[in-house]
């Protein structure tokens, strides 16, 4: 078993790409028809496993992803649609014999157990499903094809350095296409020297928004977002989708992210994160402050309880005299009457998402003299009830996606609060 300190450290990095995806849990999902159940999905990298339990009964499903023997697909790469029936990824695999990766589109049935498409890209370094079309017949994909002077990938011919594609499902056929050469991109500002992944954080009737997400570079805490819309030809620069640990209600238009002010006290982090200090919302009425933590980090915002409230995680500041002490995040829930009360500390890795009436929590506690047991639990949160629905005892497990109910209320903005 790894020393609890190298996991801790890890668990940093699984947060930072939670904070970029979407996938992962709330930037790409739609809402369910009022009357639909609740689902959440668990994912375990190391094993392959898909599981959907039901925030009704929770009642549990496993799902054959039919994965490929020796690749690893992990939670971030991992794209669903709005019903949670189909999903998508993009792997990168290389060929034996060969220095250059080859690039692959897999769209998955989950309940009939088959692969509705399998898309080959032929040579790219990386690529990433990025999201469902509103009636999900098409689903797009980012690729970076070489690093720049590398002459291992680098054609030299000034072929495109990446492309953003939107793929007919049905067809496989290229519907929609925009790359690092099309004229489009130096104009609005897009940078053309850097290899990176367009991640798609909305695909809609008009068109796409994208995050410019640079490949193989970390410690960047904000990104450049547009929106493209390929029916009149126009790439244009959009606020807040760029922002790294962001979320985003659709039904009010509501965004919510994280944010360094360098105005106001802040702590120090005790790992590789940026040390935001202050919660901000943007809403029809314009961008505020909600919120500032002058010791603690803030990470992680999310909408819960039907739009209700938000979530947020805390970690605590570096402390130099107990440098190796492992620190326990904790959870807060900031409500729209400006309320903020606990929802919880964890010893070890947490995760929260939206859930019918409330949240879902999914935890994870190690026992033994050597960490060696491992347990993870998700628990539904709605009101006074919590029950627990799902435990494993094997390591591995993210929460990687949610159905969000369906949001009928009028609700009030988030006014400023003192912690």
């Amino acid at each position: 078993m790894e020393d609890k300190r190298v996991w801790f450290l890890r668990a940093f990095v699984v947060i930072a790409l939670v904070m970029l995806a979407a996938a992962s849990l709330a930037l790409t999902q739609n809402t369910v028809q009022a009357g639909d159940n609740g689902y959440a999905y668990l994912y375990n990298g190391m094993t392959g496993e898909l599981v959907r339990v039901n925030f009704l009964d929770g009642a549990q499903e496993s799902f054959d992803l039919g994965l490929p023997e020796g690749v690893f697909v992990g939670g971030y790469d991992m794209v669903l649609d709005s019903t949670g029936s189909r999903f998508a990824f993009c792997q990168t695999i290389l060929p034996e014999g060969e220095s250059v990766p080859q690039a692959r589109l897999i769209v998955r049935d989950l309940a009939a157990g088959v692969n509705i498409l399998e898309q080959d890209f032929g040579t790219a370094i990386g690529c990433k499903a990025g999201a469902f079309n509103t009636d999900e017949t098409q689903i797009t994909v980012g690729k970076v094809n070489y690093f720049p002077g590398d002459p291992n990938t680098d054609p030299g011919d000034g072929s495109p350095m990446w492309d953003l594609l939107v793929l007919d499902i049905a067809s496989g056929t290229t519907v929609q296409h925009l790359d690092s050469t099309d004229p489009l991109v130096a104009q609005a500002g897009m940078m053309t020297d850097m290899p990176l992944i367009p991640l798609v954080r909305v695909f809609d009737d008009s068109g796409l928004t994208f995050v410019e997400t640079p490949y193989g570079v970390g410690g960047v805490f904000q990104l450049n977002a547009f929106r493209w819309t390929p029916g009149s030809a126009a790439l244009e620069p959009v606020p807040y989708w760029g922002e790294m640990v962001i979320d985003y209600l659709e039904t009010t238009g509501e965004f919510v992210w994280a944010a360094i002010d360098p105005n106001l006290a802040s702590g120090q982090p005790m790992g590789p994160m940026g040390a935001f200090n202050v919660l901000k919302v943007a809403d029809a009425s314009g961008e505020r402050t909600i919120y500032h933590e002058a010791e603690w980090t803030i990470s992680v915002p999310r909408f819960i309880n039907d739009g209700q409230q938000i979530a947020v995680m805390l970690y605590p500041p570096f402390n130099p005299d107990a440098p190796n002490e492992i620190p326990n995040p904790r959870w807060i829930a900031i409500d729209r009457s400006g309320a903020v009360t606990d929802i919880g500390t964890s010893v070890e890795y947490s995760d929260v998402a939206n859930a019918p009436g409330g949240y879902a929590l999914l935890t994870v506690a190690y026992s033994g003299d050597n960490y060696e047991n491992t347990t993870y639990t998700l628990t539904h949160h709605a009101g006074a009830e919590v029950r627990t629905l799902w435990t494993a005892d094997t390591s591995g497990w993210e929460l990687v996606w949610t159905s969000p109910p369906a949001y009928s209320m009028e609700l009030a903005p988030f006014p400023a609060v003192t912690p």
